[in-house]
């Protein structure tokens, strides 16, 4: 099942409430899909919002994946903010060193993963010889620009390839993917919601994406973790409560400061400024 199928699924369903009586006295509009989601989650709005964009209602999307990126190869523009996410990690530590130990971190991890990237490709191998080893290879080879490219993304690059290896032998792929153009005027604007730091999903995804949709809004969040759901912000939150209840726009390139650190820490000035004092 491809993300398009899944995607006409959800229309589906829409409809299919529309007709209930639910449907027929809801307060917005029943034909619309309100939608919140993170990650992946992002994509598949995405690929909604551009087959069908006079089905969007209120509609944000949390974590942005980039359409072209994910159909290519997966990972291509995921990575970029990875070490900086770790870079970070140093500064909390120079607060709390009983938590957070620097010692010899960064050789330690770099092994641990050759190690692991080494192990995820020859576990499924090592089940059935005879039909997966040539598989492997394959597989391998076909991956082999793809690691060159995230070793120079972050010192475990590599690690964000294990969906890749699970996925390099299979052999039945799906004929209905949508495959854009992705950008288009839909029926409500788009609110799109990215923390600068986010390890996986870039906050250069969002700034890119935004222009891509008719009158589309996006909330910066200031912080080092994948989507806002693992670290709640108020400020956040009280936009998206405005704009989902009361059809308020949180306006152009809101900003909304950090609130949660590690450890328990609280350190002035945004990420970038402690990269950067961080060396």
């Amino acid at each position: 099942m491809s993300t398009a199928v899944t995607v006409r699924n959800m229309l589906s369903i829409v409809d299919a409430f529309a007709k209930t009586k639910d449907g027929k006295r809801a307060a917005k509009f029943c034909n619309l899909l309100n939608y919140y989601e993170t990650s992946y989650g992002s994509f598949l709005g995405q690929t909604f919002a551009f087959m069908f964009p006079n089905r969007v209602g209120n509609f944000v999307i949390d974590g942005i994946v980039s359409p072209a990126g994910y159909l290519n190869n997966f990972s291509d523009s995921a990575i970029l903010h990875l070490d900086g996410v770790f870079t970070a990690y140093f500064s909390y530590a120079q607060l709390d060193a009983k938590k957070a130990q620097k010692g010899n971190w960064a050789n330690a991890t770099e092994i641990e993963t050759a190690l692991l990237n080494f192990k995820i490709a020859i576990l499924g191998a090592a089940y059935t010889p005879l039909t997966q080893f040539a598989n492997m290879t394959e597989g391998l080879l076909a991956l082999e620009h793809i690691i060159k490219e995230l070793e120079g993304q972050s010192i475990i690059g590599e690690v964000w390839l294990k969906s890749e290896l699970g996925c390099s032998g299979w052999s039945i792929k799906n004929k209905y993917i949508f495959q854009g153009p992705f950008r288009g005027k839909n029926k409500k604007p788009i609110v799109l919601v990215s923390n600068t730091y986010d390890p996986v999903t870039p906050i250069e995804n969002a700034i890119s994406g935004t222009q891509k949709y008719w009158n589309a809004q996006r909330v910066t969040v200031e912080g080092t973790v994948h989507t806002s759901q693992v670290s709640p912000n108020t400020c956040l939150f009280a936009k998206l409560r405005a704009y989902f209840q009361a059809d308020v726009l949180p306006g152009t390139d809101a900003y909304c400061l950090l609130e949660q650190q590690p450890f328990g820490v609280s350190l002035k000035g945004t990420i970038e400024e402690l990269i950067e004092k961080a060396g």
